[in-house]
């Protein structure tokens, strides 16, 4: 397995993990008390496209999780395409 997918699958597993705490953390469930501060692993994981969400007036929650996903999906296939790459350039 390359390094390059395996560091995409990490990522991609932290991205739903950071996804999934902030309904989790808004609606209390398993016993977690509401953080207020349970999308900033979200944000920080779907840089920089998240820097662009403060100009975007009016999202609301639902559409700004899927832009931070949409952010995070990017950042794997970048991941991905970056390993594709170099393994082209050195001939493996």
């Amino acid at each position: 397995m390359r390094l390059s997918r395996v560091v995409a699958g990490i990522y991609a597993l932290l991205c739903v993990a950071a996804l999934a705490l902030i309904p989790i953390s808004a609606r209390g469930w398993f016993g977690l008390e509401a953080d207020p501060l349970a999308a900033v692993l979200a944000i920080l994981l779907a840089m920089p496209w998240s820097l662009g969400l403060p100009f975007l007036k009016d999202l609301g929650a639902w559409t700004g999780a899927a832009l931070l996903a949409i952010g995070m999906g990017a950042n794997v296939a970048i991941i991905v395409w970056l390993g594709a790459l170099l393994r082209r350039r050195r001939g493996i």
